[in-house]
Order: structure tokens, then C-alpha cells, then sequence
């Protein structure tokens, strides 16, 4: 793991894009590290990804995440919420990772 310490989500996220090229997972970074890069900078303690996968594809994420020492959760948004899972990653430090679903995807 890259992290050394919090205040390093940006690490994180690196740590979870190489488990996505591993398993081939197309992502988009989005959320305010995105608008950062396009001159628009506002404080985030996490980062945030958009993916779109299949609940048993979520799950065997979830799992590898786990396997490789970062915790894990899962939550499911109602019927209307526009983001219909998110996968909280997180590491020893309270560096996070949101990796949201949208309801097209499950």
C-alpha cells in the first residue's frame, strides 16, 4: 500500500485502480480530485470513482479489496437514488475510496 498516513485517499485510489487493472474494471474518477484536475479545487477527505458492474462483480471487488487489507462495505440506495451501490474502501489510516453504482449497472 502507498498510504503512510490520512489525508492520503488520493493514494488509495491508486492502490484500488491497480486492483481494477488487474480485474480489467473501467472506471471514472469523478467527484472533487476530478474537478481539482480541471482548475476547480475543493477540500475532500476521499476520492470518488464511478464504475459500472454487476452485483456478483461488486462482491468478488469487495472481496479482493479485503484480501489485499483495506476494509469494505457495501450499501445499496433505494429504488429512486441515483447511485444504487457504493462500495466504501478504506484503509488502517481513515483514508477512503467511494466507488459508486448506478442502478443501470445492477
Amino acid at each position: 500500500m502507498r498510504t503512510t498516513g490520512p489525508g492520503q485517499s488520493a493514494l488509495l485510489l491508486l492502490d484500488v485502480v491497480d486492483l481494477f487493472a488487474a480485474e480489467q474494471v473501467s472506471y471514472v474518477v469523478i467527484g472533487a480530485m476530478a474537478a481539482s484536475v480541471h482548475g476547480f479545487v475543493r477540500a475532500s477527505l476521499d476520492a470518488d470513482a464511478a464504475l459500472s458492474l454487476s452485483p456478483p462483480e461488486l462482491r468478488d471487488l469487495e472481496r479482493k479489496c479485503g484480501a489485499s487489507g483495506l476494509q469494505t462495505e457495501i450499501r445499496y440506495g433505494d429504488d429512486d437514488d441515483p447511485i444504487a451501490a457504493l462500495l466504501e474502501v478504506s484503509d488502517v489510516f481513515g483514508n477512503r475510496v467511494d466507488l459508486a453504482m448506478s442502478p443501470a449497472a445492477l
